[in-house]
C-alpha cells in the first residue's frame, strides 16, 4: 500500500506539474520569489499605505481643530453681536434720553418766553388802559367843565379851573374809577 500511496501521490504530482526532482527547486525558487516581492513590493505598499494612513488621519485631525476653532469664532462673533446690539440699545436710550432732555428745556424756554412776552403784553395793556383812562378823564373834565360854563356861564381862572378839575378828579377816583 505504501507504494500505492506514492505512486497516487506522484499521479497527482503529475497532474499538477510537480516534478519531485525539481521540487527543491521550485520551493526556493517560491522563497526567493516571495522575498523579492516582499522586499520591492509588498514594503513599499505597506509603508505608502501607513503615510496615506497617517497622513488621513492628520487630515481628519486638521478639520477636527479647525473645525473647533471655527465653533469658537462663530461662539466669539455671536458674544461679539450681541455686546454691539447691546450697544446700539444703550446709544439709542441715551438719545432718547438726550432728545427728551433737549426737548423739556426747549418747552421750558419756550414756556419763559411764552410767560415774558404776556408779563409784556399784560403790562403794555395796563399802560395804555391807564393812559386810555387818563385821556377818557381829561374829556370827560374838559366836557364837564364846558357843559358847566354853558349852564353857570362864568368863566373860571387858571386856578378856579384846576381846583375845579381837582376837587371833580377826586369825586371820580373815590367812586366811579376804582373799579
Amino acid at each position: 500500500m505504501l507504494m500505492n500511496a506514492s505512486e497516487t501521490v506522484r499521479q497527482y504530482a503529475e497532474l499538477v506539474g510537480i516534478n519531485p526532482d525539481n521540487f527543491l527547486m521550485q520551493m526556493a525558487n517560491t522563497i526567493v520569489l516571495f522575498l523579492l516581492l516582499r522586499h520591492f513590493l509588498f514594503k513599499p505598499v505597506t509603508e505608502h499605505m501607513a503615510n496615506r494612513t497617517k497622513k488621513i488621519e492628520g487630515n481628519i485631525q486638521d478639520a477636527d481643530r479647525l473645525k473647533k476653532e471655527a465653533q469658537d469664532l462663530k461662539a466669539d462673533y455671536e458674544h461679539k453681536i450681541a455686546q454691539i446690539k447691546e450697544e446700539g440699545q444703550e446709544l439709542i436710550r441715551e438719545a432718547t434720553r438726550n432728545a427728551n432732555a433737549k426737548r423739556d428745556e426747549i418747552i421750558k424756554e419756550a414756556n419763559g418766553e411764552a410767560k415774558s412776552i404776556i408779563d409784556r403784553a399784560e403790562l403794555e395793556a395796563k399802560r395804555s388802559m391807564d393812559k386810555a383812562l387818563d385821556e377818557y378823564k381829561k374829556e370827560i373834565v374838559a366836557m364837564t367843565l364846558h357843559t358847566t360854563e354853558r349852564f353857570i356861564d362864568v368863566k373860571l381862572d387858571d386856578q378856579g379851573h384846576e381846583k375845579l378839575i381837582n376837587d371833580f378828579l377826586g369825586d371820580l377816583e373815590d367812586s366811579t374809577w376804582q373799579n
